[in-house]
């Protein structure tokens, strides 16, 4: 990916503020400009991006062709620039990640959210990322979906593009009304307990890596998106989501 000699790109979820931007997967070779626009009450400046070179020139209901079952896949970039404080950017995934949840519900989908950013729906899975930039014009946030599956009926790039427009400019007024103060999550944390079927249950704590790091009950997502795990003694361990994923105690870990 070329590197904007004005910004740093960061995975949110994975990388260091200190590393530079990661290459993403190929996106379909399809074109459809698209002009970065001023969107009115409170929606971000943001544009569609072809993935690897900030081009945007992407057709976005053209999805890759599947060539594996287990072969994460692109979807959508979307660059979005809303004005919220800097420590908020942390929450952007799980953001995006109620903004698929609502994607797939406005096609007649029901899907459960996997702590920290991804989705299952209909045998699919999705994975939501995001990463902070700065270019000329101020901050940025990069937005990006990945699946696993088949696509469910009727979901398409455009239609997640929309909704994640929609839920950032949203975020962005709950902000600004004062209405997050307590942290970046705190105006949709009852939303991401009522899409989380996981919350109470038995799990696994997996690392970056997928290796165990301790298994007990989910209790708990916070308003900065960290994870608590209670653990057979009775205490609890908490995982930031760049550090961690949460699965069902049953799932295999092979």
């Amino acid at each position: 990916m070329t590197q904007n000699k004005h910004g740093l790109d960061r995975e949110l979820d994975q990388a260091p503020s200190h590393e530079l931007d990661r290459e993403l997967g190929q996106a379909p070779i399809h074109e459809l400009d698209r002009e970065l626009v001023q969107a009115p009450n409170h929606e971000p400046n943001r544009k569609l991006v072809q993935a690897p070179n900030h081009e945007p020139n992407r057709k976005l209901d053209q999805a890759p062709i599947l060539h594996s079952k287990q072969e994460r896949l692109p979807l959508v970039t979307t660059i979005v620039r809303p004005t919220i404080p800097m420590s908020y950017v942390v929450g952007v995934p799980q953001v995006c990640a109620l903004a698929v949840r609502d994607a797939l519900a406005d096609c007649g989908h029901k899907s459960d959210l996997l702590w920290p950013s991804s989705l299952t729906c209909d045998g699919a899975t999705f994975h939501v990322s995001a990463r902070a930039g700065y270019d000329d014009d101020g901050m940025y946030l990069t937005c990006e979906l990945e699946y696993i599956g088949e696509l469910p009926t009727g979901f398409t790039a455009e239609l997640v593009d929309t909704h994640i427009v929609r839920r950032i400019a949203a975020w962005e007024h709950e902000i600004a009304a004062g209405r997050s103060k307590a942290g970046p999550l705190a105006a949709v944390l009852l939303e991401l307990f009522d899409a989380t079927p996981l919350l109470g249950k038995e799990c696994v704590a997996l690392g970056s890596t997928g290796h165990p790091l301790c298994s007990g009950h989910f209790v708990a997502i916070d308003v900065w998106g960290r994870a608590t795990v209670r653990v057979a003694d009775g205490s609890e361990r908490e995982f930031a989501p760049e550090h961690a994923r949460i699965v069902a105690a049953n799932v295999s870990l092979s």
